[in-house]
């Protein structure tokens, strides 16, 4: 660990960040499972933008949950981009790519896979 104070806040911020989204995507996979978070507690006025709410929920469980598994495979995904990680700074810059991408693939397959089933 390093002695620098803003190494060390940064490093907890990261640390945090991962966790959250990890438990976010386990509870949310969970609860959907147990029947505990339905897609009918999701409050619209219209059922376009219902459609919109959902779609985006499957975006952000998506990114959620590939924070976790960017975190486990950075040396690889980094080898494979020719981008090392060195540093929390190209850890942070990973883990938002590879969140960014897994939140427009669920908006895509969403969107494939048809509205009309929400």
């Amino acid at each position: 660990m390093s002695a620098d104070p803003v190494v060390a806040v940064t490093h907890g911020a990261l640390l945090v960040t991962i966790g959250a989204s990890g438990l976010f995507a386990v509870l949310l996979a969970v609860g959907s499972y147990l029947r505990l978070v339905r897609s009918a507690t999701v409050l619209a006025a219209t059922a376009r933008s219902r459609r919109w709410q959902l779609a985006l929920l499957w975006a952000g469980f998506a990114a959620a949950g590939s924070v976790p598994f960017s975190v486990a495979f950075r040396d690889q995904l980094g080898a494979l981009a020719g981008y090392p990680i060195t540093g929390n700074g190209r850890a942070a810059v990973l883990i938002a790519i590879c969140a960014t991408v897994a939140a427009v693939t669920g908006l895509v397959i969403r969107a494939a896979t048809g509205w009309r089933r929400s």
